[in-house]
């Protein structure tokens, strides 16, 4: 309640707050009236919240009340003791009366028109009022659906008569070339009105209509019209011409490739600036292998079209040629393009959205040599050229990296000022860039973005908002954590551990440090001799594991927890081990589950993995801590080649109530932060039993936190991923104990 009193814009907005919501159906959410009705009134209570906002409660995604809500908000208002408060109850009523029977509330309306006369009706004149409104609105209704019907019809006869003209038109022998301007425009109008249509007029509405002569006579006026009409090259901001060239082109391309291939170069050269000025990213698709077409046969004449294009997009500084087609560009176009925006009337924002674009098609040695040319020592540390230093860090890690960490540490002021400008989430953002950087330049960024952006600086926000420089920083800073964690590349442990050095306090970072180890681990070839390799395949036991990491032995744990289950509730079912069936049955305790699942795994696990019963895997939990965090099992497997690892089991039954939290305070915050523990399994044991004793206080707990077994296996699963998500190496097992 307290968050919802600090946050209640998402009740109050009028539609579709959460587009995305899929942890809460409606209908869920409409059934618990009760709750509703306290989250409203915790929104009601708040001075700031305006009519119209409670207005927009009811037509919200997820509505805190509903016309079905009319007899609690009665009980409410009633209730209430403060008038201002009331005043807000009885207009969530009145907005909520329509469609409802009034009849039905007339006793609790009068009596809260007694209490408030100024504020609510009585029943009657309450009931009056909305005949009198249904009235009016059918009559409203009515009258503009009569004009709208009105309305359509001229649409459909002006439509009419546009599409008959076209057809008029194509009948004719002697059709003027530039009328393809006039009907392109008009083949794809709606209701008489022209629309800028697609590049392709087989998708307009008007060309359904035609038929297959009609069609064949646009198609040729499409020909005469490029070959025959003339046009100025258009301005900038012009792309009504544009759109009709590509038209004309994409026409005969996909309809009549003959005609296509007799266009002259005259025509391209005509009209390639306009075919490539188009900016729309969805019809690049379909003009591709029309420009394709132009490079290959008039290569020289397609390169020097493009330069055209770039030198106008340079004039509006928004440059799009480079990303729309540079998948075509040649080594000789990008050379004259990076000549052409050396040049001084180029903005420094358009010079870096070029070469920023020829990165991304892999012109990236291109852009290096060009960066490393202007950036010379006297300007590189300008705040002017901080994006274009950002952009070679990106490209060129190894050797820049070096002089930037040297710059951030002598010059702060300046470092803050670099990093902050280039703090995004962009392509070529510090972020990115520092991930392309050696394990141990990785924490030199991060030792430096500590010290100057400590968790303390970090922004809090309230609702929607826009991530600025400081939250993209924090962000960041997360992320290089995580990818230090999970990278596995070699020195990324030692990388975390000189953080660590640092900063000794924070023990959250052993987290970090051990899941490092284990993706270093993973990344290695385990060295396998010729002696094991022939053990391995001569002993054609399923005994004999191959453990190289964690992640084999949490596998092989699981896959031996699968048997396991097998086991107990198989053809010769041994579930009845875990039960006290003397009168009526009731289960042993955890201890008891724990030391079955112990003898089993000894069993079913190689001789060369070690199953621990009750191990102290640490001294402390935190500085405070008490000493001897015990998990239930540790299985530990080590060899020359790997060292040793373990992997905690931590053993709750359905009855206690401390397994809804266990993944989290016991197997991470106890046994995994900063214990040898590499990864950790809670697993659940499910007793039930339709005879089990009454007598047994476990019985009526078994429920309490989850109703069934599904449930319980679905929880803690998502669980589990979240928190593998934060880094830690957890999993959940649920093993069916019950019996019948």
């Amino acid at each position: 309640m307290k968050a919802v009193s600090k946050y209640i814009s998402p009740f109050t907005e009028q539609r579709n707050y959460f587009p995305n919501a899929h942890y809460l159906s409606k209908e869920t959410f409409l059934e618990n009236v009760g709750y509703r009705m306290s989250v409203l009134e915790h929104v009601l209570s708040d001075t700031e919240i305006t009519t119209m906002q409670i207005e927009h409660i009811r037509v919200n995604a997820y509505p805190l009340y509903t016309h079905d809500d009319i007899d609690s908000l009665l009980d409410a208002a009633l209730k209430c003791a403060e008038p201002e408060i009331a005043s807000k109850w009885i207009r969530c009523i009145n907005t909520a009366f329509w469609n409802v029977d009034i009849n039905s509330f007339s006793e609790k309306i009068n009596r809260l028109n007694a209490k408030y006369p100024y504020m609510i009706k009585n029943a009657d004149d309450i009931q009056t009022y909305i005949e009198q409104s249904r009235f009016e609105s059918k009559r409203m209704q009515e009258e503009w659906q009569t004009k709208d019907e009105i309305r359509q019809q001229k649409a459909e006869d002006k439509q009419r008569k546009i599409d008959k003209e076209i057809k008029k038109i194509l009948k004719t022998n002697e059709i003027p070339a530039d009328l393809f301007w006039n009907i392109s425009n008009w083949l794809d109008s709606e209701g008489g009105h022209a629309v800028l249509s697609s590049p392709d007029l087989r998708e307009s509405t008007g060309w359904k209509k035609l038929n297959e002569n009609e069609k064949k006579s646009l198609i040729k006026l499409a020909f005469r019209f490029l070959n025959e009409c003339e046009f100025q090259k258009s301005n900038v901001k012009s792309y009504n011409i544009p759109i009709t060239i590509a038209q004309a082109f994409i026409l005969m391309y996909y309809n009549d490739k003959n005609k296509f291939e007799m266009i002259s170069e005259s025509v391209w050269k005509k009209y390639g600036f306009e075919l490539l000025k188009i900016p729309f990213n969805d019809f690049l698709e379909l003009l591709a292998p029309v420009y394709d077409y132009f490079k290959i046969n008039y290569t020289e004449l397609a390169g020097q079209t493009i330069l055209e294009v770039l030198d106008q997009e340079l004039e509006k500084d928004h440059v799009w040629i480079i990303s729309n087609w540079g998948n075509s560009l040649t080594d000789d176009i990008v050379n004259k393009i990076i000549k052409r925006i050396g040049k001084d009337d180029v903005t420094l924002d358009s010079q870096y959205s070029v070469l920023s674009s020829l990165a991304k098609f892999g012109f990236t040695d291109d852009v290096v040599v060009f960066l490393n040319g202007i950036l010379t020592e006297d300007i590189i540390f300008e705040q002017r050229f901080f994006k274009h230093l950002g952009l070679l860090f990106n490209l060129s890690p190894q050797h820049s990296t070096k002089f930037i960490l040297n710059r951030i540490k002598t010059d702060v002021e300046w470092g803050r000022s670099w990093v902050e400008a280039i703090s995004g989430r962009d392509e070529y953002s510090l972020y990115n860039g520092s991930q392309k950087c050696r394990p141990e330049e990785i924490a030199e960024f991060y030792i430096w973005l500590e010290q100057e952006y400590p968790p303390s600086t970090q922004p809090e926000h309230e609702g929607v908002y826009s991530p600025g420089a400081l939250d993209n920083i924090h962000f960041m800073k997360n992320h290089l954590l995580r990818h230090l964690s999970g990278s596995g590349e070699i020195g990324a442990s030692e990388a975390i551990q000189k953080i660590i050095s640092r900063y000794p306090d924070k023990e959250w970072l052993k987290d970090c440090l051990f899941e490092a180890e284990a993706a270093e681990l993973n990344q290695k070839t385990s060295n396998i001799s010729i002696s094991d390799l022939k053990e391995l395949s001569l002993s054609r036991s399923e005994n004999k594991l191959l453990i190289n990491n964690i992640y084999d032995l949490h596998r092989v744990v699981l896959d031996s927890l699968d048997d396991y289950q097998q086991y107990l509730q198989g053809d010769n079912p041994a579930v009845r081990d875990l039960w006290d069936t003397k009168n009526n049955p009731v289960p042993k305790n955890e201890e008891d589950l724990s030391d079955h699942i112990q003898r089993y795994l000894k069993f079913k696990l190689t001789s060369e993995m070690i199953v621990n019963r009750e191990v102290a895997i640490r001294r402390k939990l935190y500085k405070e801590g008490k000493s001897g965090s015990i998990p239930d099992l540790l299985v530990q497997v080590a060899n020359k080649n790997i060292g040793q690892l373990s992997l905690c089991i931590e053993v709750k039954c359905n009855w206690n109530d401390s397994a809804e939290t266990a993944i989290k305070k016991q197997l991470i915050d106890k046994y995994m932060s900063g214990g040898t523990a590499h990864a950790g399994i809670l697993l659940l044991g499910w007793f039930d039993c339709d005879k089990w004793g009454e007598s047994d206080p476990r019985k009526k707990k078994v429920k309490d936190v989850w109703t069934d077994i599904n449930s319980a296996e679905s929880d803690l699963v998502k669980q589990a991923e979240a928190e593998r998500n934060n880094g830690h190496f957890v999993s959940s097992k649920v093993i069916d104990c019950s019996i019948e």
